[in-house]
């Protein structure tokens, strides 16, 4: 699969179709488009082939759908946990601490972007005056097994397989 490709498909899955719609829109009104030109909305494979087009035919960016996909990924379905810091905590996690951390790679690479990645990495990226701590690595959970699950009146068979994908956690400093 090809990063484009790549790109859409985290888009998709994270819930991004809003998002990849406002994008191909943008992208419509910027450059005087029509709609035989770029397709701006419809459902989720529609508008899958429309990015894709739309990066082929010079309409977007990689670089545009990389930063929707950090946008999607850092800002969605998220579950936030509040902490009361230390002075100790407070100085640990500030900016310039934060900073030590590499850099988000600034061109989007097959690597950063993978399904699973091969190793938990983490990284600050910077946006305004706000530093974001990132980590991107493969998360493994348990899903049931439908097929091979099953219940009766008098009995319960529950299967569940270990599953892998991309997980990535993010948080500000505030």
């Amino acid at each position: 699969m090809e990063l484009p490709q790549r790109l859409v498909a985290r888009l998709v899955q994270a819930s991004g179709k809003g998002k990849l719609e406002t994008l191909l829109r943008d992208a419509k009104k910027a450059k005087g488009l029509t709609s035989k030109q770029i397709t701006v909305s419809g459902s989720s494979e529609d508008l899958e082939k429309a990015a894709w087009s739309a990066v082929t035919d010079g309409h977007i960016t990689v670089q545009e759908l990389a930063a929707l996909v950090d946008e999607v990924e850092e800002c969605g379905a998220q579950h936030l946990y509040l902490y009361t810091l230390t002075d100790l905590g407070v100085t640990a996690l500030a900016d310039k601490q934060l900073k030590k951390l590499p850099l988000v790679p600034q061109s989007p690479t097959e690597a950063f972007y993978a399904d699973q990645p091969s190793a938990r990495r983490t990284y600050h990226v910077l946006r305004g005056n706000n530093v974001f701590l990132k980590q991107i690595y493969t998360a493994h959970y348990w899903e049931r097994d439908e097929k091979r699950s099953s219940s009766s009146p008098t009995e319960r068979i529950d299967v569940r397989v270990i599953k892998a994908r991309r997980g990535v956690t993010s948080s500000a400093s505030i």
